[in-house]
């Protein structure tokens, strides 16, 4: 077998493992779900899970970038389809009630991995570095091609803007009846218009 044969392979077996490890925790909590289950599942040996990932929770941690690498293109997509910022808008608000449909349970096993990874030293450098990419990548989205003015999108920004996402979803797994596109394009809305205070700077010190 060839070189590119077996990259081939390993990828195939790496996205097949993913795929399962996706399915088993959304059903049984990323605590109730097991690498000897998703292996099984998958169709391999635990074996060959260990050997692409480290442990579970670094097989946690690279279907958590791949899942937000596919959400984040799917923005800059919608959004880079629409001509006016209301029509970019409306684009995000339909996504954002697609999306909170069909990934509540993710979006519940999300937030169980951060309460864990924020008890578990060990896990809060990767957790961290995490965080940090999906920020820069909201940062991109919001730029002035798709939402924001440019100036007004820093950091802080981008932090707020996950954090108005992670605790909607939230809010939405507690109580179905809550509009969640609509108060976060309403709050995005608000908060990529009104910009950075005068005089201050990108940390919001005078």
């Amino acid at each position: 077998m060839g070189r590119g044969s077996r990259v081939r392979r390993q990828q195939e077996t790496r996205e097949a493992i993913l795929a399962a490890a996706y399915t088993l925790f959304c059903s049984k909590g990323y605590g109730g779900a097991s690498l000897a289950e998703i292996a099984e599942s998958a169709g391999f040996t635990k074996g060959a899970v260990y050997g692409l990932f480290r442990s579970k929770e670094d097989l946690f941690l690279a279907l958590a970038k791949a899942r937000t690498t596919e959400l984040v293109a799917e923005v800059g997509e919608i959004l880079g389809r629409s001509a006016s910022r209301q029509q970019r808008l409306d684009a995000l608000a339909g996504w954002v009630r697609r999306r909170a449909d069909a990934e509540r349970e993710w979006f519940l096993v999300n937030a169980e991995f951060s309460i864990l990874a924020a008890r578990r030293p060990h896990l809060l450098p990767d957790r961290r570095a995490a965080a940090a990419n999906t920020v820069a990548d909201v940062m991109n989205v919001l730029q002035i091609d798709s939402l924001g003015d440019g100036a007004g999108v820093n950091e802080n920004v981008g932090r707020v803007v996950l954090a108005l996402a992670d605790g909607l979803a939230l809010q939405l797994a507690l109580d179905e009846a809550v509009d969640i596109a609509h108060i976060f394009t309403d709050a995005l809305t608000r908060l990529l218009g009104s910009g950075p205070a005068e005089g201050r700077d990108r940390d919001g010190r005078s």
